[in-house]
């Protein structure tokens, strides 16, 4: 309060006049009137964050920084999207963050990205729920809606690239081993970008059978998670399979082509797959 009160009163000085009418001496210093509006810009931001236990270094935020600071700024808004949303839910969380980024010259797109994110991220945490317990991700149909909300203003490449990296995040944390509808809820959703992109996709292009490897990939997880979930579906979680340990991991690079390895099949031997078989 006290930093934003000094920008105010030096960009005061810089506007004001005197009861004469006259204008105060420093109303030529245009330079020194910017940085005060920059001071009480960044006071303000300095304030949101440390509300939302956001940390921060002042010195990213200069002017003169801003430019080589941008993955420092970009994790701050991150940080502020997780730690918002559960206090002011996606929308209110989203108007901020994108407030954020456009005053400080940032990628419009990144909170979507953000956001995205952090609502197909783990909810299963015990101590969380009794800390959160409006925790939008804890409602699979809230979370949802919410997260098409945010796809919808990333253009078709990012929102692959971005709920990827979610199948990904959620297949690597132990916490959502047994969590089969929020697995579900990811794969399907990113299923639905890559079947969008197949018909962008030219049949002779080298991407198109990486595109391919990738949507059966996807494909057999989706399979798979109809069946366990199914048939597991009365079991407690001490019962449930662990879904990661199922499939190896996806490649980190989506484009590269890939030689798919089978871990076991149901008659327990190596055979190779046909039309009439199945796994």
């Amino acid at each position: 309060p006290r930093i934003l009160t000094l920008a105010t009163v030096g960009t005061y000085c810089c506007m004001g006049s005197f009861s004469s009418g006259s204008s105060f001496p420093w109303r030529k210093q245009r330079k020194f009137s910017d940085q005060c509006d920059d001071l009480s810009r960044n006071a303000i931001w300095w304030r949101i964050l440390a509300q939302f236990n956001v940390s921060f270094d002042t010195n990213n935020f200069s002017r003169d920084s801003l430019s080589s600071s941008k993955g420092a700024m970009d994790a701050y808004c991150e940080k502020l999207v997780w730690n918002a949303t559960s206090v002011l839910g996606p929308s209110s969380s989203m108007k901020l963050a994108r407030k954020f980024m456009r005053q400080f010259g940032l990628s419009k797109q990144k909170p979507a990205s953000f956001m995205i994110e952090f609502l197909l991220s783990p909810c299963v945490n015990s101590e969380e729920r009794e800390l959160q317990p409006d925790d939008i991700r804890r409602d699979l149909s809230s979370t949802e809606k919410a997260t098409r909300d945010c796809l919808i203003l990333l253009p078709g490449l990012s929102r692959t690239m971005v709920l990827r990296k979610c199948v990904i995040a959620l297949e690597k944390d132990a916490r959502c081993s047994k969590d089969y509808d929020r697995q579900t809820l990811a794969l399907n959703l990113y299923r639905e970008c890559l079947d969008s992109l197949q018909t962008i996709m030219n049949v002779n292009d080298g991407r198109a059978k990486a595109h391919q490897q990738e949507t059966n990939r996807i494909e057999r997880r989706q399979q798979a998670l109809v069946i366990i979930s199914s048939t597991f579906d009365n079991f407690s979680d001490d019962l449930k399979p662990d879904y990661s340990k199922m499939f190896d991991p996806l490649p980190k690079d989506v484009a590269a082509r890939t030689v798919e390895s089978r871990k076991c099949n149901i008659l327990g031997t190596n055979l190779s797959p046909t039309s009439t078989s199945f796994d």
